[in-house]
């Protein structure tokens, strides 16, 4: 449980870092042990509202270490939510069921990045939090590249007078800066892509660690491989090895969408239960 908690507690450090190189500039926060459980079905008007949601989260800032950060954070991530059998006296942590954790992290990478700053590296002002209450493509780039650009090519396109803004490399911390390069720490991929509705860019399919973030419409899948897992025999012609991981998911999706054919195929008709399998999958 350490050790898991401990690789957390790193990651969302990483996270963080890359939406704010400078660690002075973090800023992070969690919940007010007495706001547990959260106040979402809130009455009055929005003032009253968004005072008493205000009125429930604490602003740490100041940090000065990477170290202190994670410090921090731990005290958000108690050492019993990794059944560890460890009280902790903060009822209201980011690991509680039903509670802050998810959006005190997502204020954290925001304020962090800057309120402005996020609106700017946009193509076009618009919300972070979208149609059913999905995150938008900003807040994914945010998280991978620091930027909360629109778009997932390379760089910065020119589309008449509008510049379109991709992933970019960030100013790395020097505590993620060694290990990534001039590299995305993590990649990114679309289902999208193979349909021709969008291009990755390098970037997003080359990162440093064999990590991708996959996009498929209403979800994302996150894939990852050991270090020097691919074997480079099992690569098709012209395949990249991001273009393998896709390949070896679609391959999985499409055998468990056989297995899932075969159990029903002896009770219904094909035609009714083509019909099951796909409104359980899609």
């Amino acid at each position: 449980p350490d050790v898991q908690r401990n690789f957390l507690l790193s990651a969302l450090a990483d996270i963080l870092l890359i939406v704010q190189p400078s660690v002075e500039e973090v800023r992070l926060v969690t919940a007010h042990p007495a706001a547990y459980p959260p106040a979402w079905d809130v009455k009055g008007t929005l003032g009253d509202q968004r005072r008493l949601i205000a009125n429930q989260f604490i602003l740490t800032e100041g940090f000065t270490t990477r170290a202190e950060l994670e410090e921090a954070l731990g005290a958000a991530i108690p050492h019993c939510a990794f059944g560890s059998g460890q009280k902790t006296q903060n009822p209201s942590s980011w690991c509680e069921p039903q509670g802050y954790g998810l959006i005190c992290f997502l204020l954290s990478c925001v304020l962090s990045h800057g309120l402005r700053a996020v609106s700017s590296d946009m193509d076009v002002q618009s919300p972070i939090i979208v149609e059913h209450g999905y995150c938008s493509q900003e807040i994914v780039n945010l998280l991978v590249c620091g930027k909360a650009s629109s778009n997932v090519h390379d760089g910065v396109l020119s589309h008449g007078s509008m510049d379109l803004k991709g992933l970019v490399v960030p100013s790395y911390h020097p505590s993620i800066a060694d290990r990534a390069g001039a590299k995305l720490v993590v990649g990114f991929l679309s289902a999208l892509e193979p349909k021709g509705m969008l291009e990755v860019g390098s970037l997003g399919k080359d990162p440093a660690l064999p990590v991708w973030i996959i996009y498929n419409e209403s979800h994302y899948t996150v894939a990852w491989l050991p270090r020097d897992a691919v074997s480079y025999t099992h690569l098709r012609a012209h395949e990249t090895p991001e273009h393998l991981v896709c390949r070896l998911l679609l391959e999985k999706k499409k055998k468990n969408i056989q297995n899932i054919s075969d159990m029903f195929t002896s009770q219904y008709k094909k035609k009714y239960c083509r019909m099951q399998i796909y409104d359980m999958i899609y």
